[in-house]
């Protein structure tokens, strides 16, 4: 282990592979598995795994499910840029912790756009849950679905933003 470390991507980067495009293969890697892991959750509810869920139809599951990968994406290629000016340590702290401010401050306020707070907030309209596990009371203005075109939208953008940014960064790199 301490000898990975060590070699950190010079091992990697001494492959005749161009490094822009291993970048861009760790990104689709690893949106293909957050893909896989967002699925998973209904099916699990499905098979009645989560007894408390079953309030929540399959179909709409799966809906909420494909919302929260979409709107979740640009954190893979983020999250590879951090690790490779910051570490794991220091990534996974701030991930985690900008997700939990995120969520609860600005999802049930104007600042709701906010690309963490993005998810939790499309999740009061589509299976009308509180960030805090509540239920939305019946008119509230965060069931409104008029949030969701412009969630994904702004997701989707920041999410080949950091994937142009992230394998650009690896444009510099090589193996010394």
């Amino acid at each position: 282990m301490k000898d990975q470390k060590k070699l950190h991507n010079h091992a990697i980067l001494a492959l005749p592979v161009n490094p822009e495009k291993m970048m861009l293969g760790k990104i689709l890697i690893g949106v293909i598995f957050s893909f896989i892991a967002c699925m998973l959750f209904p099916l699990i509810i499905l098979l009645g795994v989560f007894k408390d869920a079953h309030w929540i139809p399959i179909l709409l599951s799966f809906w909420a499910s494909l919302l929260l990968f979409l709107t979740t994406a640009w954190l893979v290629p983020f999250s590879f840029f951090l690790l490779e000016h910051l570490g794991t340590s220091v990534t996974v702290l701030l991930q985690v912790g900008l997700y939990a401010v995120c969520a609860v401050f600005f999802t049930e306020t104007d600042f709701w756009w906010v690309p963490y707070a993005i998810p939790a907030r499309l999740m009061c309209s589509v299976i009308q849950v509180r960030p805090n596990g509540l239920s939305v009371p019946a008119g509230d203005a965060l069931l409104n679905p008029n949030v969701i075109l412009p969630g994904i939208a702004i997701t989707l953008a920041l999410f080949a933003f950091m994937t142009i940014i992230t394998v650009r960064s690896y444009r510099t790199m090589e193996a010394k």
